[in-house]
C-alpha cells in the first residue's frame, strides 16, 4: 500500500464516523428525548421537544400519566419523513391503570417539525391504534357493547334446604 493511501484511508474512515446526522436521525433524537422524559415522569425535560403552541394541548393530554396512568414501556417503531422535512414517529406505548393489573397498547403517531431549524419539535400526537384510555379519551365501542348486552339479573336465586 502506498504512503498516500496509508495517510488518506484512515482520514476517510475518520470524517465518515464524523458524518452530521441525517434528518431522520435527529427527528428520531428529539423524539427519543421527549418519550423517555415522559416514560420517567419528566415532563420538564419533554417540554423542551415540545412545540410552544401545542404546550398546553401537550400537557392536558398527559395530565393522568404517572397518577391515574402508569407508563411500563415506549418503543419506537417508525419514522417516515415528509417531503418538506417534517417527521412522523409511531411509539408503541405500554401502560395499565395504577389501580389495575390489566396491561394496555396503544401505538400513538407523534408529528414533528424543524421548519425553523432550531431542531425538531413536538407539534401533534394522537393514538393511531390499539386501546383507548391513554390521553383519557373514552373508548367509543365500550356503550355499545354496554348497550348490546342483556340486562343481568342481580339477585340470586334462593335455595331452601329443609329436614
Amino acid at each position: 500500500m502506498s504512503l498516500l493511501r496509508r495517510a488518506v484511508f484512515p482520514l476517510l474512515l475518520l470524517s465518515a464516523a464524523c458524518a452530521a446526522p441525517s434528518r431522520a436521525q435527529r427527528a428520531q433524537e428529539a423524539g427519543y428525548e421527549l418519550n423517555m422524559g415522559l416514560r420517567f415522569a419528566r415532563t420538564d425535560v419533554a417540554l423542551q421537544k415540545v412545540a410552544r403552541g401545542e404546550r398546553t394541548a401537550f400537557l392536558q393530554r398527559h395530565r393522568q400519566w404517572h397518577s391515574d396512568i402508569k407508563i411500563d414501556d415506549i418503543e419506537l417503531i417508525g419514522t417516515s419523513m415528509r417531503g418538506d422535512g417534517d417527521a412522523t414517529l409511531l411509539l408503541s406505548v405500554t401502560w395499565h391503570h395504577a389501580n389495575g393489573q390489566r396491561s394496555y397498547n396503544t401505538v400513538v403517531g407523534q408529528r414533528w417539525s424543524d421548519k425553523d431549524r432550531r431542531g425538531f419539535q413536538l407539534f401533534g400526537e394522537d393514538r393511531v391504534q390499539g386501546d383507548y384510555g391513554l390521553f383519557g379519551e373514552a373508548d367509543p365501542h365500550a356503550a355499545e357493547a354496554t348497550a348490546a348486552a342483556p340486562p343481568r339479573d342481580v339477585q340470586f336465586k334462593t335455595i331452601v334446604i329443609r329436614e
